[in-house]
């Protein structure tokens, strides 16, 4: 038995497990079902499965299922092979959005498409009956009429748990499940303290993305979320145990913002040294969505000679970036990003504060990236570019696109990003509201269109 017929199986026999569940999903008692419960249970698991109703044919092609089987075995065994048949069903296992044909060039998704895309998108969930019926009334290819349903699903306290995904997926905390370092280098550094830090940035992610508050200003908050073991990593009296979590107040400014939070920028080094380079990529491609074309393929030998001489020279982590900004090759991309990663360099490999190298007090003047029309900002810690990143609309509209594209699942096109997006996210540009900014993504055309036919 493969893994997907076992799995389908499993879930059956939880379903079935308890009686009275049982007889709730089937519609009768699992015992004795008649043709009427049958086709009543076929119909309505199919197009809770499928999330669509079953076509005549479909249905039919399960009826006969179970009546084979119920000729030589139970009813309620018949009846669980039926389920077990539609959990390991393509109609199941994978989502549809063909679309159909529309004037306007592209596919236009089907209401029961959109259905899928909106439960899955903000819930992490199949859609329920409520969606479902308004996907049968036609009701969510409308603007108008799918706004309501839209604001149903974002006021469900399931809506967290979707949005949190994104977050998480956005700022990659699943990264820090993975995260080796020098424990040499970095004494404290283990799989538990790297645990800490997603938690605490699980709170923030959670706290600046609820109803009516403003996500942008977790770019200069002043909040931390520790334990004991995060509280000494950034030098306050916290709990006293490692269990407890309490929200306090960052104790220095170069603290100020998610972006100096540990979870941050211990992901953004090496196993035993911190990178201005990867902390600078990730404020320029990730909040303020630069671009940049991908590095050499025989960058990371070259690297790595390039830090053992540098090691030899007894030069600092920033002389050795602005040695290798130097390089014609290099100059291109890296003058764009690497100042920004500047400013960051008081952090070490797992972000705890450390102001002076062996070299001597660690400098941190840098810049804010020029993007779009706006010019270079020169900046003086990592205080400053949170505030400047809480206030610029182009960090504003970067988080506005990556929002759309975790709840719609994929890359925004040159069309939508050019026609459709910039009207959809003005209002977060001024709000910083995350639930405001998902309804206006959900109901646009962006959204309710697919790939151009032919594409």
């Amino acid at each position: 038995m493969d893994t997907m017929s076992s799995t389908a199986f499993d879930a059956v026999e939880l379903a079935f497990a308890d009686e009275a569940r049982a007889t709730v999903l089937v519609g009768c008692d699992p015992g004795a079902i008649d043709t009427v419960c049958l086709q009543h249970f076929i119909n309505r698991f199919g197009r809770m499965a499928w999330r669509r109703p079953l076509s005549t044919d479909e249905a039919s092609r399960y009826q006969t299922l179970y009546e084979t089987l119920a000729a030589t075995s139970s009813s309620a065994e018949a009846i669980s092979y039926v389920m077990a048949g539609f959990l390991q069903s393509p109609n199941f296992m994978y989502v549809e959005e063909n679309g159909q044909s529309d004037p306007s060039g592209f596919r236009r998704f089907t209401d029961f498409e959109i259905a899928s895309r909106l439960s899955l998108g903000l819930w992490d969930l199949p859609p329920d009956s409520e969606l479902l019926d308004a996907a049968e009334r036609g009701e969510l290819s409308n603007p108008d009429t799918l706004r309501p349903h839209i604001q149903r699903l974002l006021n469900d306290p399931k809506a967290e748990q979707g949005i949190m995904r994104v977050l998480s997926e956005y700022f990659m905390l699943s990264e820090l499940d993975q995260i080796v370092k020098n424990t040499e280098v970095y004494p404290t550094a283990s799989s538990a303290l790297f645990a800490d830090m997603k938690t605490e940035l699980q709170w923030l992610l959670d706290r600046f993305s609820a109803a009516n508050q403003n996500f942008m200003t977790a770019f200069n908050t002043d909040r931390v979320y520790v334990n004991s073991r995060l509280a000494n990593l950034y030098g306050l009296e916290g709990p006293a145990d490692t269990a407890t979590f309490m929200e306090m107040q960052v104790a220095e400014p170069e603290r100020k913002g998610i972006l100096s939070r540990a979870g941050v920028l211990a992901r953004l080094g090496d196993t035993d040294h911190p990178s201005s380079t990867l902390r600078g990529f990730f404020v320029f491609e990730k909040i303020l969505c630069g671009v940049v074309p991908p590095p050499p393929s025989n960058l990371a030998p070259q690297l790595a000679a390039a830090r053992e001489d540098a090691a030899n020279q007894g030069l600092s982590e920033r002389e050795l970036r602005e040695l290798h900004i130097s390089e014609p090759s290099c100059v291109g991309c890296h003058s764009r990003f690497d100042p920004v990663g500047y400013a960051f360099g008081a952090f070490d490999g797992i972000g705890a504060l450390e102001p002076n190298d062996s070299n001597g007090l660690i400098d941190i003047s840098g810049a804010f990236p020029a993007i779009g029309d706006a010019p270079e900002v020169p900046v003086d810690g990592p205080e400053q570019i949170a505030d400047l990143l809480s206030e610029r609309d182009e960090a504003a509209a970067c988080v506005a696109r990556h929002l759309f594209r975790g709840v719609v699942g994929h890359t925004e096109t040159d069309w939508e990003l050019s026609e459709v997006l910039p009207a959809q996210w003005e209002g977060f540009l001024s709000t910083g509201q995350i639930r405001p900014l998902l309804e206006e993504l959900l109901v646009s055309q962006a959204f309710l269109l697919g790939q151009r036919a032919g594409e």
